[in-house]
């Protein structure tokens, strides 16, 4: 009888490791570490269109820009960028500040008729991020970045910057986008509860 038992125990416990093998549940995923990094933008020559409007239209300003480019024969230094000026819900979308610009030769001159100006920008010191995915959600890879920024110390200082390293016709949950914020050293002076308060980084929706 004890031979029956343990032959049917065994029998048993082979059909639940089959049975495991085969159905096995799924572990979820753990959330994915946030990287991020300090960085020098150097000086450089840009072509840009400054607008006021809904974030929005930075799509069709960026394509405007870049049909500009390419009709002038202007070869590109660099990845086409945007700078946002006000946070979102700071104004009204049809006041929010913001401009399209793409590297370009120290030679290359401004469009009055066109409204495409060429401007150098100053080195600015840059909190940057990489936000994979669909527009939608790029309002949390900024609120990570600001968290991330406080926590080393530093303090929002101007713009937010996004870098479009993707080409035009890339699926939505491929989109890669490197996102900044222009930053400076949280002065000794400053009280961190009432800075905390007041941050609210200007964040961009292409």
């Amino acid at each position: 009888m004890s031979d029956k038992i343990a032959k049917s125990a065994l029998v048993l416990s082979a059909l639940v490791v089959l049975a495991g093998c085969g159905a096995r549940t799924e572990r979820p995923k753990a959330p994915e570490e946030f990287k991020a990094e300090l960085d020098v933008l150097d000086s450089m020559t840009v072509a840009t269109l400054n607008r006021t409007g809904p974030y929005a239209s930075v799509g069709a300003a960026m394509q405007e820009l870049m049909a500009w480019i390419e009709a002038n024969k202007i070869i590109t230094t660099g990845a086409p960028f945007a700078m946002f000026y006000n946070a979102p819900g700071g104004v009204p979308p049809e006041s929010c500040s913001w401009a399209v610009c793409i590297p370009v030769p120290e030679n290359t001159k401004p469009d009055e008729k066109s409204q495409i100006g060429v401007s150098r920008l100053p080195v600015m010191n840059v909190a940057f991020t990489l936000h994979t995915g669909s527009y939608d959600k790029i309002q949390a890879t900024y609120e990570r970045l600001s968290d991330w920024i406080e926590d080393e110390g530093l303090m929002i200082s101007g713009p937010a910057i996004e870098f479009y390293l993707s080409p035009g016709n890339v699926a939505p949950e491929s989109i890669k986008v490197k996102v900044g914020l222009v930053v400076q050293p949280l002065p000794d002076s400053v009280d961190e509860e009432e800075y905390e308060e007041e941050q609210e980084p200007a964040t961009g929706s292409s």
